[in-house]
């Protein structure tokens, strides 16, 4: 089968949660779903994936990963074999070529590979992502080969051994960081890169859980949108007194909501079908639309006006390239009487925190859309201050590439919420 042409979806992150359903294409697999188990043909392997994948994609999922190697960390599950290059490649390039040819293009095909010559191979034949439990730390090739085609790159955190002198958060944290900044330097654009703080990889439970109770903490500090695949782990079985790895799903169902809660992106999960119908109800809590309060419930308005920051926003690839200058105006409406009344700071909008949360968030993103970059700031406003009804967010681009001189383009977005 020949290698088929796919475009690369765009996801507006922090619109809703994503989900990733896995496929392990694998003869062994710590939660027990490997697809190629001894003796079965390479046309059943294929026709099984094929299978599980349109089964995923009704339920819902939005990015199918596809590995021919267990990750499972040998600390946990033991010693095994590693799979040699050719042997993982003849596992998983028959099945994306069949999922390319297959399905519809809005669905990312995601190689879960810690090998570069996998991750061409298989970018090649009609994947869009590369999943690497280890960041391109092992093989820098899989950072390469996702910068060369423009692929998504989901960067994870790992390590041999589970012990953490300063804290896991910080030193999770600060190891993301760097291999998000070696991710970019090798040329992966900002849009298309993720960070995964690997919930059981190099962790124990309670590194897990400390993870998890920190995901807020974890994603302000990065800056990138957040994977998270606590689907079947230990930690899960731990607490539900031993359960094993296919007795989970209400474990894992649980941690999916509560990172939702935490502002997660994207999860990774093995049960799509109830996953998504927890994920869906978590999202319309979490992520409720927004209703305009009216005018008489919001009686105080908060102004910042021509807020300069730097970013990496525009159709063009040239426009992603490089920081240009934004400007950003923020009306936020909020009661705010009774701040006035105890002239307290604690019962209104922090000038100098809001103008923050906009610079960052306009140099931590890089959107096609002025209109998305406008919706985030808003969103991303009114989930830091629970005061606020409504905002209305203006983002104008100094330096837009034009046919004919103007002062500037921009767009003005307005949200709201409830306050009922």
């Amino acid at each position: 089968m020949s290698p088929v042409s796919r475009p690369i979806p765009e996801f507006a992150w922090g619109t809703r949660t994503f989900v990733m359903g896995v496929l392990n294409v694998t003869p062994d697999s710590f939660s027990g779903d490997g697809l190629a188990p001894a003796g079965r043909s390479v046309s059943d392997v294929v026709e099984a994936a094929v299978a599980q994948a349109r089964a995923f994609i009704e339920a819902g999922a939005d990015i199918l990963d596809v590995g021919g190697e267990s990750s499972r960390p040998v600390a946990v599950y033991g010693a095994h074999d590693a799979v040699a290059e050719d042997a993982e490649l003849a596992l998983v390039l028959p099945v994306i070529e069949a999922l390319a040819a297959s399905i519809e293009p809005g669905i990312l095909i995601s190689i879960d590979t810690t090998k570069g010559a996998v991750a061409r191979a298989a970018l090649a034949a009609g994947a869009g992502m590369v999943n690497d439990v280890w960041a391109a730390r092992r093989d820098p090739d899989t950072a390469r080969a996702a910068a060369e085609t423009g692929a998504y790159l989901v960067v994870m955190h790992n390590k041999d051994v589970a012990e953490y002198e300063h804290g896991v958060v910080p030193e999770v944290v600060a190891w993301l960081r760097a291999a998000a900044e070696d991710a970019a330097a090798a040329g992966v654009r900002p849009d298309r890169l993720l960070v995964d703080p690997g919930i059981g990889f190099g962790k124990n439970p309670d590194h897990s859980l400390e993870v998890l109770h920190r995901l807020t903490d974890l994603k302000d500090a990065i800056g990138l949108p957040l994977l998270v695949g606590t689907s079947r782990k230990r930690f899960i079985g731990e607490i539900l007194g031993g359960a094993p790895p296919d007795d989970r799903l209400e474990g894992t169902i649980a941690s999916v909501v509560a990172a939702i809660a935490d502002g997660v992106d994207v999860v990774r999960v093995h049960d799509v079908a109830p996953v998504v119908r927890a994920v869906r109800v978590a999202d319309a809590i979490v992520r409720r639309p927004e209703a305009v309060a009216s005018a008489s419930d919001l009686p105080g308005e908060i102004r910042l006006a021509g807020i300069a920051a730097s970013g990496r926003h525009g159709v063009s690839d040239e426009e992603r390239s490089a920081a240009q200058p934004f400007e950003v105006d923020v009306t936020a409406r909020a009661d705010v009487a009774r701040a006035a009344a105890d002239d307290d700071l604690a019962r209104t909008v922090d000038y100098a925190a809001l103008q923050a949360l906009v610079m960052g968030r306009v140099e931590a993103q890089s959107y096609r859309l002025l209109e998305s970059l406008a919706a985030d700031i808003a969103r991303a406003t009114l989930d830091r201050w629970p005061l606020i009804g409504e905002v209305e967010v203006t983002v104008r681009k100094l330096q837009a590439p034009m046919p004919g001189p103007v002062r500037g383009v921009g767009v003005r977005v307005r949200l709201g919420r409830d306050l009922g």
